[in-house]
């Protein structure tokens, strides 16, 4: 039992929705550089919370807090949101490794000698990013607090990691 046996998980105009049986959670979260919060609101329960955090990271940790917050609120002893929280941080970091195994290997070529993507990006919201060659030969990307190697996924894509938040592809427009 506990909030995690949700009957629907939505999106409302920025919001995110999930109603189990007994109450609907209605959150938002919002992640910048240096910062992350989470805004919840459980109107069966007239509950409302807002959490805001000094780090960088994604609000997984949030959420726990949040939905451990709800499962007090109603009185049940639901899952171990917390522990949850971690062992998905783990699986990110795991997967952060620029080590690419044989299986890993594209057979989609880039379409254009790695240097050909090196450069800074600007981004008004972000500022620069800047995409360089590193000592190994592997393109590299650094955009604030993001500092990660750039594995090659398909044609012009990419992927990158960022810490606590898992991988994210990038794709050049060639």
């Amino acid at each position: 039992s506990g909030f995690s046996d949700e009957l629907i998980r939505t999106y409302g105009q920025g919001w995110g929705v999930e109603q189990n049986h007994k109450v609907r959670y209605i959150r938002h979260t919002g992640l910048a550089y240096g910062s992350t919060s989470l805004v919840g609101l459980v109107p069966e329960m007239n509950l409302g919370f807002a959490f805001i955090c000094n780090n960088g990271t994604t609000s997984n940790p949030l959420e726990a807090i949040g939905k451990k917050l709800i499962d007090m609120y109603l009185g049940i002893q639901g899952p171990d949101y917390a522990l949850e929280a971690l062992e998905s941080f783990k699986e990110s970091r795991r997967g952060s490794s620029s080590d690419e195994s044989e299986s890993d290997k594209t057979e989609d070529p880039c379409s254009l000698p790695l240097k050909s993507y090196t450069g800074v990006y600007h981004q008004d919201q972000f500022g620069d990013a800047v995409v360089s060659l590193d000592g190994d030969g592997q393109l590299h990307l650094k955009l604030k607090a993001v500092d990660s190697a750039m594995r090659h996924v398909s044609g012009d894509t990419f992927s990158f990691h960022v810490d606590g938040a898992g991988h994210f592809d990038l794709t050049f427009d060639v």
